[in-house]
């Protein structure tokens, strides 16, 4: 088993859902910094009568017990000492919220996404790197299936589903998926499980020839200072420049290096009894992940040029520049290796499920854009 450490450096806001939200009363902005309070910290600082009436607000709504605590802030409330943690505040979060309150609207819309976060503080779960390296190297076996054949007319193959199975035909490089959405996941687990080629004998994916399972990232260490971002949904069918209304609230990582543990076990590989076909090393991870994101990257950089979004084509402009950094004058990767990533929410839909294979593929109008940047990019570099 081979060990590498790896750092991370976030090139545009990154934000991995935790599945959990802070409602408004969970948190209270002053000037540039959000505290997260601690509501068993919180009732101790209390008076009796103060308990009582911080309970009863919070039974009105979540709009009302924010009020609360903006009155016990203005009264001299200790901040610090109710805290359990708290961030930065851009200033597109703070406009957001500081006028939304000014509204008083029932639906202020004031729940923020957060990160996942243990005692030590908030990280990236491995998985979502993982994640990340499974598409990439997902999508070079895929070229590998689609690409061209000198005996077909048309030079190509498709990848199509029918009768329960994935199988080649002579075509244009498409992935040619059910009409009919129900029962996708076994279809998805059945593609992957061909293009990995982890079949059994009767054509069912065998889980645990997965090449996957012998390739395992750890959590990240604790992330430098996070930061509460406005993400905005940006792009509609009859305007994709314009704005959509929809507003969100996310704490995202913007700045800082943290480091990872990426473990191979390349023995398993080679002597398992599952007979792995697909070999996943680091050479291979790099070079597939830094194809794939690359790829990625000068697409989403056409199309914010293209929609004249200046903030964000200027974001992956610096996302590029430093994709660039990671060849050398031949065009290799450089060694150390280094590679892009993209993770989290708002990765999109290319990102996610190699959209641009599928046959009839119709990208969505939509971004999501923290403070005018495209979301997820990082640059992963190998340390040891």
């Amino acid at each position: 088993m081979s060990t590498h450490r790896l750092s991370l450096t976030p090139l545009t806001p990154v934000h991995v859902g935790s599945g959990e939200t802070l409602e408004p009363y969970q948190y209270a902005l002053v000037n540039d910094r959000v505290y997260v309070l601690s509501l068993p910290r919180l009732l101790e600082h209390l008076e009796p009568q103060e308990q009582t009436a911080y309970l009863a607000a919070i039974s009105e709504g979540p709009l009302a017990a924010r009020h609360h605590v903006a009155r016990l802030v203005a009264r001299g409330l200790d901040l610090k000492a109710v805290s359990a943690w708290t961030a930065r505040a851009s200033r597109g979060f703070q406009a957001y919220v500081t006028q939304r309150l000014e509204e008083a609207h029932p639906q202020a819309e004031l729940e923020v996404r957060t990160l996942p976060r243990s005692p030590l503080g908030a990280y990236l779960p491995g998985s979502s790197l993982k994640g990340a390296v499974r598409t990439a190297l997902l999508a070079a076996q895929l070229e590998k299936e689609l690409e061209y054949d000198p005996d077909q007319a048309e030079g190509r193959y498709d990848l199509v589903y029918a009768h329960r199975e994935w199988t080649h035909q002579p075509g244009r490089g498409w992935v040619r998926p059910p009409r009919k959405r129900n029962g996708w996941v076994s279809v998805n687990q059945a593609f992957e499980a061909h293009v990995f080629k982890n079949l059994n004998q009767r054509k069912r994916p065998n889980q645990g020839a997965d090449p996957l399972r012998t390739v395992a990232f750890t959590d990240s260490e604790p992330l430098p200072e996070t930061t509460f971002l406005k993400i905005a949904v940006q792009g509609t069918r009859e305007n994709p420049s314009g704005p959509t209304g929809i507003h969100l609230l996310a704490e995202a990582w913007v700045e800082g290096s943290v480091e990872v543990t990426l473990r191979i076990h390349e023995a398993f590989q080679d002597r398992s009894i599952y007979r792995h076909a697909v070999k996943p090393r680091l050479q291979d991870i790099a070079i597939d992940a830094f194809n794939r994101y690359a790829y990625l990257a000068e697409q989403e950089y056409a199309e914010y040029e293209e929609r004249g979004w200046r903030e964000a084509t200027s974001a992956m402009k610096r996302v590029l520049d430093a994709v660039d950094a990671c060849l050398d004058g031949n065009g290799k990767l450089r060694q150390p290796y280094r590679f892009p990533l993209r993770l989290g929410f708002g990765s999109g839909d290319s990102t996610l499920r190699l959209a641009e294979f599928l046959k009839d593929y119709r990208s969505p109008v939509s971004r999501k854009l923290a403070e005018d940047q495209p979301l997820g990019w990082v640059l992963v570099e190998v340390l040891e």
